[in-house]
């Protein structure tokens, strides 16, 4: 490490302070992403919307806006204050999740959804980014699994409290009442921290960032790891984003339960069980890096492939308790992903591609996951509707267990890849 960078280090104010910000952050992120997800059967109620509707709105309408802000917006965060980047995002997105509870027709929640993505769009490669600045490599997975761990946090409050919320107060009011902490964690963030050295904590010298966006999508689609790690992130979305999206759902119309009763248990199952998950995840993907570069790949195309077993499992489960075992079970094993490919793409790049870099990741994932997942399965479930009733989305759901598998094979392509690229730098 340069002494430049060494100079540095006592600059960096209670690194633990501000990825628990960020860790907030995106609780807010995933719970305005997901609080719909348990809306849709009221929501389809009052403003009169089939299960494809509903997918384009959950899914598509925010997947679409994602993809083209994601980029531009992560090209800024390589350049520009990342923190002060992510309080205009995380005000951006609370508002526009307000506005969702304002909508009265169809074409006004898929505005209101996009204006969510916009938001959103920034606050993964910014906080990614952060992150990479903040902790050394030996311990960089352990804090990008306790970041991802928000994730699991974010669903359950969004369907626990949701839940609740949706019974006592309704939809609309759900919305506005989940918008508010966003703004003043926005407010927090820029107020309470200020921005790290970039590439502190990396053996290269100090180099400004690439001012074209062209030639630093150039330089990352150069790199093979890159491009299957690409089709894999897009793999794992589509089966995750289309389960978490559509189980709440699925429950609420095979089982007769109220909303309230789906997301505590649900929402306690998922926050604690998937939580702990992706910690142990970053702790085992940071032992296993040790020994290779390549393991902690392997480890997910195993988690990966163990679903495209349980997912049939969970859908046909004959009681609620069983599909919500089953839901959670597949969660926790096919939502570690994100660890130990963040850090093992870390690794690998400059400081100047880290955010660009993980916003293609998120693109084509959410893309995948948000924009064609749900959409895709609302489409088949209205198709098996009048044979098969409030059950359609059982078969529906079907679809995710071959994608599981595919995406086992990706994840496997990656680490082989990762693992011939060690071995030439040896």
């Amino acid at each position: 490490m340069s002494s430049g960078k060494s100079s540095t280090a006592g600059r960096i104010k209670a690194p633990n302070y501000v990825l628990a910000l960020l860790f907030a952050a995106y609780v807010l992120n995933f719970l305005d992403r997901q609080l719909l997800t348990l809306l849709l059967n009221d929501i389809k109620r009052d403003l009169g919307l089939s299960d494809q509707q509903l997918g384009l709105a959950s899914g598509t309408s925010f997947a679409l806006l994602y993809v083209i802000a994601s980029v531009p917006v992560a090209h800024l965060a390589d350049r520009w204050n990342r923190l002060r980047l992510l309080a205009i995002c995380i005000a951006l997105w609370s508002v526009m999740t307000a506005a969702c509870g304002a909508v009265r027709t169809f074409p006004q929640l898929l505005l209101a959804r996009m204006g969510v993505a916009i938001g959103e769009s920034g606050g993964m490669p910014a906080s990614l980014s952060l992150i990479a600045d903040l902790f050394p490599r030996s311990v960089r997975a352990t804090k990008l699994g306790i970041y991802f761990a928000a994730a699991a946090v974010g669903t359950m409050l969004s369907y626990v409290v949701g839940g609740y919320a949706n019974v006592l107060l309704g939809w609309r009011m759900t919305f506005f009442l989940f918008a508010a902490p966003g703004i003043i964690l926005a407010l927090l963030i820029h107020f309470t921290t200020s921005e790290p050295p970039r590439g502190l904590y990396d053996e290269v010298a100090d180099a400004p960032a690439d001012t074209s966006l062209w030639r630093a999508l150039g330089r990352l689609w150069a790199m093979p790891l890159f491009r299957w790690l690409c089709l894999a992130y897009a793999g794992a979305n589509f089966s995750m984003y289309s389960l978490i999206s559509w189980v709440p759902a699925l429950a609420l119309r095979v089982f007769e339960l109220d909303t309230a009763t789906v997301g505590l248990v649900l929402g306690v199952l998922t926050g604690f069980v998937v939580g702990m998950a992706q910690i142990m995840a970053g702790m085992i993907a940071d032992r296993l890096a040790r020994r290779s570069a390549a393991a902690p790949l392997y480890l997910v195309a195993l988690t990966t492939a163990a679903i495209a077993v349980l997912i049939p499992l969970c859908l046909f489960a004959p009681t609620f308790a069983g599909l919500a075992i089953g839901f959670t079970a597949c969660y926790a094993l096919g939502g570690i992903y994100s660890t130990p490919s963040i850090a093992a793409l870390q690794a690998q790049l400059p400081p100047d591609l880290r955010a660009k870099a993980a916003a293609i990741l998120f693109m084509l994932g959410t893309l995948a996951g948000l924009g064609i997942g749900p959409a895709v399965v609302g489409a088949l479930s209205d198709h098996f509707a009048p044979t098969h009733g409030g059950g359609s989305l059982r078969y529906a759901l079907l679809i995710l267990s071959p994608v599981a598998l595919l995406t086992a094979l990706l994840f496997f392509m990656a680490g082989l890849r990762l693992r011939k690229e060690a071995l030439a730098h040896d």
